[in-house]
């Protein structure tokens, strides 16, 4: 479903340059649910970003399934987006204006469903998430906890066959918490969606088959194999050029 072949980002900071993925490489299959633990600015939003196509590496390959995702144009990276991976990051517009009900539906309305069926279909996933006391708000109006939820609503709507989930329990109180990875479990094993989730720690995971750990861009993989977690050999840090 989603592999990295030695993947490296960077971003210049200036006057320095940061690595904020070092030489990854990582398999997920599909139906697989693959859990990222790492402290701030450990890498964890960046590997998810590459996942989506959103942005390229500087070394290596993210393939998605056949595709090398560097290699897709904006029309087929927007396709990917629309019908095939579907996003919840932690700031997903709060800013913004916009209706509830015609944000999560806006996928529907850029594929061409008809406006009354996406609506429809926007309450429908409001509800599943336990959101439908928001519609009739705007984005800006919302508590973090809502806005999670309101965010994972258009990230289903479209049934992705991937679902990335940038630490979607980060701002929720413990109960909150819990009811969050709980849908997300229930979701992904209904639908059979592969789930790529990060957290800051393993209260935010969600029932994981794979459990991997980011260290200033290093990952250390491991896989739970009959409910034992059994280590993956690590991968070496490059060499500080300074």
């Amino acid at each position: 479903m989603l592999r990295f072949e030695g993947v490296t980002k960077r971003y210049l900071r200036f006057p320095r340059e940061i690595v904020a993925l070092d030489r990854i490489s990582l398999e997920i299959a599909a139906g697989d649910r693959f859990g990222v633990l790492g402290s701030a600015r450990a890498g964890k939003s960046t590997l998810l970003r590459l996942a989506a196509g959103l942005e390229r590496p500087d070394e290596g390959s993210v393939w998605f399934r056949d595709r090398d995702l560097a290699t897709v144009s904006r029309s087929e990276q927007e396709h990917l987006l629309r019908h095939e991976i579907g996003c919840v990051w932690q700031t997903a517009s709060a800013g913004s204006r916009i209706d509830i009900v015609q944000y999560v539906a806006w996928p529907l309305f850029s594929a061409g469903v008809r406006y009354r069926r996406a609506i429809r279909q926007a309450h429908e996933l409001l509800a599943r998430v336990g959101a439908q006391a928001c519609a009739g708000a705007q984005l800006c109006e919302l508590a973090a906890s809502e806005l999670t939820r309101v965010s994972l609503a258009q990230a289903l709507i479209r049934e992705p066959s991937l679902l990335l989930a940038d630490e979607p329990s980060k701002t929720l109180d413990p109960i909150e918490r819990d009811e969050m990875l709980e849908l997300l479990r229930s979701t992904v094993c209904d639908k059979r969606i592969t789930l790529v989730v990060t957290a800051g720690d393993a209260t935010g995971i969600v029932a994981p088959t794979q459990l991997a750990s980011l260290d200033r861009g290093r990952l250390v993989v491991r896989a739970r194999r009959g409910g034992q977690v059994v280590p993956i050999q690590g991968q070496r840090r490059r060499p500080s050029t300074g």
